[in-house]
């Protein structure tokens, strides 16, 4: 027979067992829980930095904008290059170009990747001479941000240009706003039936 002191002492240890065992429970829960925490902070951190570096892996297009105004300046400075030697007096004059200027300007009036752009070309006779101070003769009236090409963000609007020497740069918003718009004529209203390229 057992004692009733005996009983409790078994009573204690199997509550001893119960509460040990619960304890171990409790905390084998909070170490999981912790542990997947840790792992969807884990995950959450990874799916960030993919997301944060998925525009550095893929490479987008960059037609259009100043690309395109770019190419259309190209020509025109390759034509100027050549353009004063069909003058006698040297000049040149988008007004009243040489036949081989005018066959090459209305396709460049209107450019398909540009549907929205208007060329401005200067509306009085100049010199291409690199004496003289250079003058904007032809430019993009939209300003595009896709030129120089950055990694991260895009670069400040500039509008494509070229100038009296035949050079070409892409000028600032603020320099383009300072142009003398009385003295520019739109190539659109020279060439005005032509369809777009």
């Amino acid at each position: 027979m057992t004692q009733p002191w005996q009983s409790r002492i078994r009573q204690n240890r199997r509550i001893h067992r119960i509460l040990r065992i619960g304890d171990t429970d409790v905390t084998v829960a909070r170490l999981t829980r912790n542990v997947n925490r840790k792992i969807l902070l884990l995950i959450g951190a990874l799916l960030a930095c993919g997301v944060a570096s998925l525009p550095l892996l893929t490479h987008t297009t960059n037609c259009g904008g100043n690309c395109a105004a770019r190419a259309n300046c190209a020509i025109v400075a390759a034509s100027l290059a050549i353009e004063p030697s069909r003058h006698p007096d040297g000049t040149i004059s988008f007004l009243d170009p040489s036949p081989e200027l005018r066959r090459s300007l209305p396709g460049l009036a209107r450019q398909s990747w540009l549907p929205d752009a208007r060329f401005l070309v200067l509306a009085e006779p100049f010199y291409s001479r690199t004496s003289l101070p250079r003058l904007v003769v032809y430019v993009c009236d939209r300003p595009y941000s896709n030129v120089p090409e950055r990694l991260l963000f895009s670069a400040p609007p500039t509008h494509a240009a070229v100038y009296s020497d035949g050079s070409m740069a892409l000028i600032s918003t603020s320099d383009f706003a300072a142009l003398d718009f009385s003295r520019f004529r739109d190539l659109k209203e020279l060439y005005p039936g032509v369809k777009s390229e």
